[in-house]
């Protein structure tokens, strides 16, 4: 007998139409807040890829 948690994603994914998608790499803007959303320090890469979008909106918003 399966769990409610295994019974629940089997759903999930029945409904989704594929198995559950992988999280983001290291180094991108979607770790780095995955690192905020643990509540742990980012690592080096991804600040660097943060630091980069932020650098990427001012300059957006200030090019207006």
């Amino acid at each position: 007998m399966s769990t409610p948690a295994e019974r629940s994603r089997a759903y999930r994914d029945r409904q989704r139409g594929g198995p559950p998608r992988s999280p983001a790499p290291h180094g991108t803007v979607a770790a780095y807040r995955r690192h905020q959303r643990a509540q742990e320090a980012p690592c080096e890469a991804c600040k660097v890829a943060h630091a980069e979008y932020q650098r990427e909106l001012y300059a957006k918003r200030k090019s207006r």
